[in-house]
């Protein structure tokens, strides 16, 4: 058997899914509830079963989930159990996970730079799902980070955000993006996201930068 047969009989297809059970809501938030937006996001990815989306989900929460009214009484971050689950995915999921995440990044970045050379403009539902699809990969690098990685994937989201910057007077602003409730949790917790950029907060361009609930 000569070496390139050798690594053959050895290759195998990056894991598309993950080898166990990934985190429920309530195993993150407790018997806390979501609210609709963030519960119907939330669902969405983790009832894709793909490696990127279930990972996504868990970010999601960890992000954006703050708990409101009588839930801030004892409530406790989704970090540490994200945390728990992430550390102990095995090294050939996490490798797979980056992996899709930075050919994710890379899609995105290219789409963001044809948009000048468009014919027509693009729709408020393409720049959402553009929107949607960042913060998704932020979500998936959240959970990267809290397993000790991600050092691929930073700089390559921080090249997709510039070339966002590059284009930004390239993408419509509209009503339905500024009302979007993810969006506006997004610009709430990191005002300077461009995904975020056409939601007016009132401090956007002051050095107010309000963090989540558990900062």
């Amino acid at each position: 058997m000569d070496n390139f047969e050798a690594a053959w009989d050895r290759w195998q297809p990056l894991p598309s899914q993950f080898s166990g059970e990934v985190p429920t809501a309530s195993a993150l938030i407790g018997a806390n509830s979501l609210e609709p937006w963030l519960e119907a996001r939330y669902s969405e990815l983790a009832s894709s079963g793909y490696i990127m989306e279930a990972a996504a989900a868990v970010g999601l929460l960890v992000r954006l989930w703050v708990p409101t009214g009588t839930q801030m009484a004892g409530a406790t971050p989704p970090s540490g159990p994200a945390a728990r689950w992430a550390e102990g995915l095995p090294s050939r999921e996490l490798d797979a996970l980056e992996r899709f995440a930075l050919e994710r990044s890379g899609r995105l970045q290219e789409e963001l730079y044809e948009l000048p050379g468009m014919g027509a403009d693009p729709t408020p539902q393409d720049v959402r799902r553009m929107a949607y699809d960042r913060d998704a990969l932020e979500c998936v690098l959240t959970v990267l980070r809290l397993a000790g990685r991600g050092t691929m994937l930073a700089p390559e989201l921080g090249h997709c955000d510039d070339a966002a910057i590059t284009v930004a007077s390239a993408l419509p602003i509209t009503p339905g993006l500024e009302n979007d409730p993810l969006l506006r949790a997004v610009g709430r917790k990191r005002p300077f996201a461009w995904w975020a950029f056409e939601v007016d907060f009132g401090y956007v361009g002051t050095r107010r930068t309000p963090g989540p609930y558990w900062r």
